[in-house]
């Protein structure tokens, strides 16, 4: 902080200038008033300056140490010399009279007693200096031409700087950002500019280079912690030549790891996580602000609503951004669709819904995952019975609040145990149903620990393996196979490895172990609903909505591929933007990990979402990571047909239920 003092006699020279005078008059903050010598023939302002030399971070967190929040955060070290030169107030050339300080603190402070100035404006530089040793990245941050070696280390020298008016700042900032300002500044006012007008349009070509349109507040006034400035202080020493590659590389975590999540990730872990989740969230869009500007796409402006440009991701994909209310973020342009909501009546919950009615196609889908377990509160008796047992809420969700219900394929369409049957078709066609105990053997898991029932499981499922097997091994006959190979050995000239290891394969065909093509296993779902409609199929949605089939999927699908102008199998990514397409997909996060202490925070999340279907051959669809980047084919989608492994009525296999409307 700085304040003035106050001296006598307040005499005010009416040769001085009239915008100069009536700031020299101005007491109105307490903090300015003018100074006269003894004799009265100067007129000068005493200050007590203070300040920091040096980037702030993004006020993740409060902590005493900015630097223990970013490493790379630019500091000026104790013992450097801060210097204060007054500046004309006209012209704001040096005025020759100049103050010198030394740096206080680690935090890089400083500060001036008093200093009598005939002029409010000076400038403040620092030259700092940082070893290889002690800061690896250093290198990124600072002009070539002003490093020199120091025995087996490497010193990096920057100068930062900045031009303050004493009347105006509370509080003075030195940072890369005004470092930045000042030559713009200069610039303009010898062009002319009065000062005032030149420090406003030196800021905004600053801004302006980063892609912020808007302003920020002054460079040179300390920001608070509900300040933008550091996010971009931060960007502006990262961007700095060889060091671009760490912006890529954080863009690329931002919308893989960060974007898309479930709002509610971090409901309820206290203030600090949540605006250290949030300012994380900001940074990445003020990266994708600048890396537009660095592409050459100027301003969204509000004729430009919703259009759609690509960025290029470190190793060359394309990221999708889109102009949406005066900025680029990454996404999607927003398609025509209506958002609605709807009460489950049998316990209260209320959900989102979207309707897309496009192209003679009209759908209207819950907006979120059916979270439904509570039967006691339902009338329909076989639900009752069935669903019990067949939901859950996994360990990174326990309470299914993020995500909403996991069901297995039963527990959502409403099937009992004993009506469902697994089979197997022979090669020869025939059918083969598999004993009830195989089936338990199966589907079924022993308590923990109860060894008793996992040695009777292994020896029903030993009995069932030798009646119902994936696939059929014959045994080859060796002799046979060893006397094909030495008598066409014999064929073959001996260096001649092409015609030996051809050889080897022909006899191998021929004799060697033969394996059976693996056998086609079911579920007994035809014969279980071979007189139910697939397409009306309630299952454990509410009245009025029903169980979607894989046909409904690829509709919706089709839907999305119109609007966006791509393969309809290729659209699943936007359904990620629930902005865009309102159909509120989320990326299922497995993991977080946060550092409250040092102020970052990372998650593990998976692309990978299957949902539960009612058509015959299939159990669930699936959209899976299919490229890098986030173009609009981002994601696979899979529906293919019943996979071996899936088990319809074991919760490991579960997945989730979007209902549809009937």
């Amino acid at each position: 902080m700085f304040n003035s003092k106050v001296y006598t006699p307040f005499i005010c020279k009416w040769i001085m200038l009239f915008a100069l005078m009536l700031a020299a008059c101005s007491s109105d903050d307490g903090t300015v008033r003018p100074l006269a010598s003894d004799g009265g023939t100067e007129e000068e302002t005493a200050y007590v300056l203070s300040g920091r030399i040096g980037d702030d971070v993004p006020k993740m967190l409060r902590e005493k140490k900015a630097d223990s929040i970013s490493g790379e955060a630019l500091i000026a070290q104790p013992g450097a010399i801060v210097v204060v030169f007054e500046l004309d107030s006209v012209t704001l050339a040096k005025t020759g009279r100049s103050f010198t300080s030394p740096i206080k603190s680690e935090e890089g402070l400083f500060a001036f007693e008093e200093i009598a100035l005939q002029s409010p404006y000076v400038l403040i530089e620092n030259q700092r200096s940082f070893n290889s040793s002690t800061c690896l990245m250093c290198k990124n941050r600072v002009d070539w031409d002003s490093v020199f070696t120091d025995g087996s280390n490497v010193v990096y020298m920057e100068v930062v700087r900045a031009i303050v008016d004493l009347r105006k700042i509370k509080k003075i900032s030195v940072n890369t950002l005004t470092s930045m300002k000042v030559p713009l500044w200069q610039k303009y006012v010898a062009e002319g500019m009065n000062v005032a007008a030149a420090s406003d349009k030196a800021e905004s070509e600053v801004l302006e280079n980063f892609g912020v349109y808007e302003n920020l507040g002054a460079f040179e006034e300390a920001a608070d912690e509900n300040s933008d400035l550091p996010f971009l202080e931060e960007i502006a020493g990262d961007s700095r030549p060889y060091s671009a590659f760490k912006i890529f590389l954080d863009l690329n975590k931002f919308y893989d790891k960060l974007l898309f999540n479930s709002p509610e990730l971090i409901s309820g872990r206290g203030n600090t996580v949540e605006r250290l989740y949030m300012n994380t969230i900001k940074m990445g869009y003020y990266r994708v602000g600048y890396f537009a500007k660095e592409k050459g796409y100027g301003r969204c402006t509000e004729s430009r609503e919703n259009e759609v440009q690509y960025l290029d991701d470190y190793d060359g994909t394309p990221v999708s951004i889109v102009c949406r209310s005066g900025k680029w973020t990454i996404g999607f342009k927003k398609m025509d669709y209506t958002k609605g909501t709807m009460t489950d009546p049998r316990d209260g919950k209320i959900y989102n819904t979207v309707t897309y009615d496009i192209g003679g196609v009209s759908q209207t889908w819950m907006a979120e995952n059916l979270n439904f377990s509570d039967t006691s509160l339902t009338a329909d008796s076989a639900l009752k019975v069935n669903l019990p047992g067949h939901s859950l809420c996994k360990a990174y969700d326990p309470e299914c609040k993020l995500y909403g219900r996991y069901y297995s394929w039963i527990g959502a369409m409403n099937i009992g145990e004993n009506d469902f049957r697994i089979y197997s078709v022979e090669a020869n066609g025939d059918t083969l149903f598999l004993e009830q105990q195989c089936y338990d053997a199966k589907v079924k898991e022993c308590p923990d620990e109860d060894y008793d029932c996992m040695n009777l499981q292994n020896q029903i499922k030993d009995h069932c393996d030798t009646l119902y097997t994936w696939s059929r091994e014959i045994p080859g006959d060796y002799e046979a196979e060893k006397k094909c190979i030495d008598e066409k050995y014999l064929e073959c000239d001996k260096n001649d490895y092409e015609c030996l290891a051809k050889v080897k394969t022909t006899c191998d065909s021929l004799y060697g172990d033969k394996m059976l093509p693996s056998l086609d296993w079911s579920y007994g779902y035809v014969e279980y609903m071979s007189d139910k409609n697939k397409d009306d199929y309630q299952g454990v949605c509410p009245d009025g909505w029903r169980i979607p089939t894989a046909d409904d999927w690829r509709k919706l699908l089709h839907i999305m591929g119109d609007a966006y102008g791509v393969e309809p199998l290729e659209s699943g990514v936007v359904l990620y933007d629930d902005y865009a397409t309102g159909f509120g997909m989320e990326k299922v996060v497995t993991d977080m990990y946060i550092n409250e202490e040092l102020g970052w925070i990372s998650i593990d999340n998976s692309w990978w979402v299957r949902f539960l279907v009612a058509d015959a051959a299939v159990y669930s669809i699936g959209f899976f990571r299919e490229n890098e980047g986030l173009p609009l084919n981002k994601l696979g989608y899979s529906d293919g047909h019943e996979p071996t492994f899936f088990t319809p009525g074991d919760n490991y296999y579960s997945a989730f239920v979007r209902c549809i409307k009937k």
